[in-house]
């Protein structure tokens, strides 16, 4: 038998952007329904359970959310303070450092604060180190011009005056140059004017890695620059998981009166009209809309440079000595990697989560780099994880012999690829996109079609799907 609903807005997803555009709506008095394939919002993000231990795949550092900048304005409006979230207890967490990077040579920590990022580089490399005052008051000097158009909301005011709005528009000039010139200019071509240290450019390759999906030769100065912006902001490790955090957002969207359904699979979506979208679900539902998102997995539609394959493990939670650092980049090639050439990106469960302490264990998720078209044979997976705890036991030498392997997540990454098959042949013409940081990812085909990225399946996130989000939610509003 067959059923039918109709809203204005179907979306297909509940991530993060998903949350965010459907809650804009909603408040705004559209009738929406949000579509989820799994039990808990989150899009991307995946909860697995290994053993009876869970893990939660979702990226583990965010930029983007500092006080005052885009976001945080944006989710205050919709009713959710970051200020709250981020004090002690709160779910949004200020690692310090965030993330340190461990090499047979040397251990480095980064830090937010520029002072103490400044002393540390100083102690590796001595007086080498003077060269980062040239390259931070250049990188300050762009930031003046830049960071507001990418991470400030332009807040309505008072109509301004003559010389105000002629200043504006000769800051908007420079700034277009800046942007066009510092997109095609390649980002190692531009840190080799400073005179950095050879090792702090495959740092910065490696942070790009995380944030951006590729490394230092095919990232342009422009990425870079934002990224680097970012980090001397703020950085943030959300407790739980981006679950944590899209839960707080549905539940705000359920207080607008959206709809939210999980567990939902798609049969089929046709369109019937130019404004008649038909989403039939697996149990024969017939859902209408006149407008539809899809909120899809980003790197499907934009391949990144690197597959990503992680690992999860426990450690006996008394042999960690505290304070620890809990996430790091280690790069020692060792083991069967078979010409792996990228770092380990490893995360220890942070103490205020409560399933960081079943059986007295701590879990352990070890993200690899793999080249695309490097095959991920059984046998391959057999040899990666004891090459991946020959390196944690030289990282960590307390837990020799106390770390267990539990599994990995290429199953699981295989269904995420195949999660929105149906939807694919909609949206073909995505690879075109420009830069997300430009364009911010989204891609209207028309009035009635809108895809809005999902990053949530990365190791690390720029907040830029929310700023998708919301644009997609005013062309929605405008038209309707």
């Amino acid at each position: 038998m067959s059923y039918r609903s109709s809203y204005d807005t179907v979306i297909l997803g509940a991530g993060l952007g998903a949350l965010v555009a459907g809650t804009m709506l909603a408040r705004a008095g559209n009738k929406i329904m949000i579509l989820e394939e799994k039990s808990h919002p989150g899009g991307a993000c995946t909860l697995v359970n290994r053993e009876g231990y869970p893990f939660v795949i979702s990226p583990v550092l965010l930029l983007g959310l500092e006080k005052d900048g885009y976001c945080d304005q944006l989710f205050s409006e919709l009713g959710l303070s970051l200020a709250m979230l981020k004090r002690p207890g709160g779910i949004l967490k200020r690692p310090s450092p965030y993330l340190q990077i461990v090499t047979e040579q040397y251990r480095l920590d980064l830090h937010v604060n520029r002072q103490e990022q400044l002393s540390e580089y100083k102690r590796e490399w001595g007086e080498a180190a003077l060269a980062f005052q040239q390259f931070y008051q250049d990188l300050d000097a762009l930031d003046r011009r830049v960071y507001s158009f990418f991470y400030k909301k332009n807040l309505p005011g008072p109509p301004m005056p003559f010389r105000q709005r002629l200043d504006n528009l000769q800051q908007g000039l420079q700034r277009q140059w800046i942007i066009r010139n510092y997109s095609k200019l390649n980002g190692q071509k531009y840190y080799s004017h400073f005179n950095l240290p050879s090792e702090f450019l495959k740092i910065i390759g490696w942070l790009n890695l995380l944030w951006g999906g590729r490394d230092l030769v095919q990232s342009s100065a422009l990425n870079l620059l934002l990224h680097q912006s970012l980090l001397s902001r703020e950085v943030i490790r959300p407790v739980g998981g981006l679950v944590r955090f899209c839960e707080l957002l549905a539940n705000i969207c359920l207080e607008y009166r959206g709809e939210i359904r999980y567990q939902q699979g798609i049969a089929s979506i046709k369109r019937e009209s130019r404004k008649n979208w038909v989403i039939t679900l697996a149990n024969g539902e017939d859902i209408h809309a006149r407008q539809l998102i899809i909120h899809y997995p980003w790197n499907l539609l934009s391949p990144r440079a690197y597959d990503l394959l992680t690992f999860f493990f426990t450690v006996d939670a008394q042999v960690i000595p505290p304070p620890m650092c809990e996430q790091f980049l280690l790069y020692r090639p060792q083991g069967d990697f078979r010409g792996i050439e990228k770092p380990l990106f490893v995360v220890l469960s942070l103490v205020e989560e409560e399933r960081s302490y079943i059986d007295k264990k701590r879990l352990l998720m070890v993200s690899s780099f793999l080249p695309q078209g490097l095959p991920s044979t059984e046998q391959a997976l057999r040899q990666f994880p004891q090459a991946v705890i020959q390196n944690l036991h030289w990282l960590m030498p307390f837990s020799e012999g106390k770390i267990q392997y539990l599994g990995n997540d290429a199953q699981d990454r295989q269904h995420q690829s195949k999660r929105f098959g149906i939807a694919v042949p909609l949206f073909k013409r995505l690879r075109q996109i420009r830069d997300p940081h430009i364009q911010y990812a989204y891609q209207p085909f028309d009035k009635s079609l809108f895809v809005s990225p999902d990053y949530a399946n990365s190791l690390a996130m720029l907040t830029t799907e929310v700023r998708s989000a919301e644009e997609i939610a005013k062309q929605i509003l405008r038209h309707r």
